[in-house]
């Protein structure tokens, strides 16, 4: 950065000497080509808890941090004095944001209670290549020593490689640190990894000057001072923008226009009437045989495809599975002072939500597993409890309560639930109040709850029969008269699609959950080329497959458990869950819990929910299943989206997973 500066320097102090070149030296330009480097000084401003992949450590205000830049652009003229410009550059908009963060801790000699302050910490690497059209506008052309310029672009940025490395460091006492796998650390790493998901393009806009030293004919060495302010945000679903101080030098080129040479016009000279001659027919004939007919070139081959399925080898996984089912949130959520359901609830009868596993998605068939749940549990009833936001936000109160209720009433009945077995209640806010001291909890009290009686509103644990297909199978592509530098596509089994060389086998992975019924497997592959084709398929009889047998499968079992707002106390429906998996799991099984919790309230409140969530749910299994099983309990990083009141429930939560 210093020898940046001093080169800085060096550039103004040449001005001065070159100050007699002040002529007008941009003129009858054809076009110009300006490389630069530069160093940014970043400033960010932020409104964020987390991001994917990042953990909640506190609400991130600022930050600041500096980086390289290098650019090359093109400028065409469209008078003497303005000329557009479009370039292409990598600027390094890093920076360092800071949250500042206090909690209780016991010092272990002493046994007294001391205050911990710590920073928390968030480094972002965010490189982007920057395309930036715009505009060069000379103020004056007898500045020092030579052009000042007015400059002003439009930024479209691409990430190229956004990460993050999260920390927490200790500022006070001296004496205290963490103890991290045996070694005592002032800071320690909380996570890292990609920034995601990162908007693109990440658009922004500059302004800036610029004094041009005139070095040669049509070469000019430039200084410039550059402000830019980012429009959007660098993460698509949390506020986080930056602006930024640019300096910058650069060698301008510019290329002149030819000047036609002056010359007097020849004198005009008398028009003489000048006779055609006469060509007999025979010599007509001559010349015209004589004339070159210059034939058009030939159009190229036509590409030639062809694909081969030249190999394949799968097995069949047999066997018992776990599993759990998709996590219900069992309350319906409605926009302010309104009692339409919104429009993304599915309100018909039917299954639909049988093949989503999504907990975000399949929030919206809400009305429909809740109907299946009834047709399965003929003794169900329900209550339905509308709620509002208080009257501060819906001062319609208990009548647009009750209207929520009744409109949810309606939807249940269209979807094939008994209007007999629905009881209504309605209130101001809900018996389970979120936290309206957040926009997001007033948004979560705008509901109504869908209470089962004599019917669990999940059931979460099964073991269920099951084969699944894995394997691969080769295919070789064969091609001609592609043009050079480009390869064909090949298409195979899902979603697998690769550019492909001449005559390399390539495999295809395979890997399919079979039906009951199902008795061939259809292998495919398909080579494309703009219009061109190629197809091959083959069958295999799924009975000629060997098939190995599992005795009991884990790796996809997940189960979620959610908890009351504010709240690490198990539900007995929770409880129930707890006690059909320490039946189902064979003895020393691992079980790992992770403790989630949403992103209301304060950060010491949430860690200590996490961390009591995972510690009584442990509790529990060691209670009703003592020394079965391994079980270890965290916090957890794996988050919903907290942008939807779903997500902020689902967090709500634990995470249960399980290793042989």
């Amino acid at each position: 950065m210093k020898k940046f500066i001093i080169l800085l320097i060096v550039s103004y102090f040449l001005s001065y000497i070159h100050a007699a070149a002040a002529e007008k030296t941009l003129n009858n330009e054809r076009i110009a080509i300006h490389p630069k480097i530069g160093y940014l000084f970043n400033f960010h401003t932020a409104d964020f808890y987390r991001f994917k992949g990042a953990i909640d450590c506190g609400l991130f205000k600022s930050g600041s941090g500096s980086g390289l830049t290098a650019s090359l652009s093109v400028e065409y003229p469209l008078s003497d004095n303005l000329k557009i410009s479009l370039g292409a550059g990598w600027f390094d908009r890093s920076g360092l944001l800071k949250v500042s963060n206090s909690f209780l801790s016991r010092d272990s000699v002493l046994m007294e209670p001391v205050e911990v302050q710590t920073d928390n910490k968030m480094d972002a690497t965010l490189p982007f290549i920057e395309i930036m059209p715009g505009i060069r506008y000379t103020l004056t052309d007898k500045f020092i020593s030579g052009p000042l310029r007015l400059n002003a672009d439009l930024r479209f940025g691409f990430s190229s490689g956004a990460t993050f490395r999260q920390s927490e460091e200790i500022v006070s006492p001296n004496n205290v640190v963490f103890i991290y796998d045996g070694k005592n650390l002032r800071e320690r790493e909380i996570a890292s990894g990609d920034i995601a998901p990162i908007a693109s393009p990440v658009t922004g806009i500059s302004f800036g000057l610029e004094n041009l030293l005139k070095v040669g004919k049509s070469s000019h060495f430039s200084q410039s001072i550059v402000f830019d302010y980012n429009l959007t945000n660098f993460v698509k679903d949390v506020t986080w923008k930056s602006a930024a101080l640019r300096l910058e030098l650069g060698l301008r080129l510019g290329i002149k226009r030819k000047e036609a040479p002056i010359t007097e016009p020849p004198a005009e000279e008398p028009v003489k009437d000048i006779e055609k001659p006469v060509i007999a027919k025979e010599d007509k004939k001559e010349i015209e045989k004589e004339k070159k007919i210059i034939p058009p070139p030939p159009p190229p081959p036509d590409p030639v495809l062809d694909v081969e399925i030249t190999d394949y080898k799968f097995e069949i996984l047999t066997g018992n599975e776990l599993t759990a089912t998709v996590p219900l949130v069992n309350a319906v959520f409605f926009d302010r002072n309104s009692d339409k359901i919104p429009d993304e609830y599915i309100i018909k009868s039917g299954n639909d939500f049988e093949n989503i596993d999504d907990a975000i998605d399949i929030h919206y068939y809400l009305f429909q597993r809740i109907a299946d749940i009834v047709k399965r549990n003929p003794e169900a009833e329900i209550t339905l409890e509308g709620a509002t936001s208080g009257k501060d936000n819906e001062p319609a109160g208990t009548s647009l309560a009750k209207a929520r209720a009744e409109s949810a009433k309606d939807a249940l009945i269209k979807c094939g639930v008994p209007g007999n077995i629905i009881t209504i209640r309605y209130r101001i806010y809900p018996r389970i109040l979120s936290n309206q001291d957040f926009e997001e909890g007033a948004i979560e009290n705008q509901r109504v709850d869908i209470i089962l009686k004599n019917a669990p509103t999940q059931e979460y644990v099964n073991i269920q029969n099951y084969a699944e297909l894995q394997g691969d199978y080769q295919v070789k592509p064969r091609y001609a008269n592609i043009p050079e530098g480009r390869k064909p596509s090949l298409k195979g089994f899902r979603n697998f699609i690769k550019e492909v060389e001449h005559d390399s086998p390539v495999k295809i992975p395979v890997l399919k959950r079979l039906a009951n019924d199902e008795e061939v497997l259809n292998l495919k592959a398909v080579l494309n080329f703009e219009t061109k084709t190629a197809e091959a398929d083959k069958d295999i009889d799924i009975s000629d497959i060997e098939s190995r047998q599992v005795e009991l499968n884990l790796d996809n079992f997940e189960a979620i458990l959610r908890f009351d707002y504010n709240s690490s106390e198990l539900s007995s429906e929770n409880k129930e869950l707890l006690r059909q998996l320490t039946e189902k799991l064979p003895e020393g099984s691992s079980i790992i819990i992770y403790g989630s919790a949403d992103a209301l309230g304060t950060e010491q409140r949430n860690v200590q929910l996490e961390t009591e969530r995972a510690g009584k749910t442990r509790k529990f299994i060691e209670s009703v299943a003592p020394g079965k099983f391994t079980i270890t309990a965290s916090r957890g990083s794996e988050k919903y989206n907290e942008a939807t009141p779903q997500g902020r429930f689902l967090n709500r939560s634990i995470r249960l997973r399980v290793k042989d």
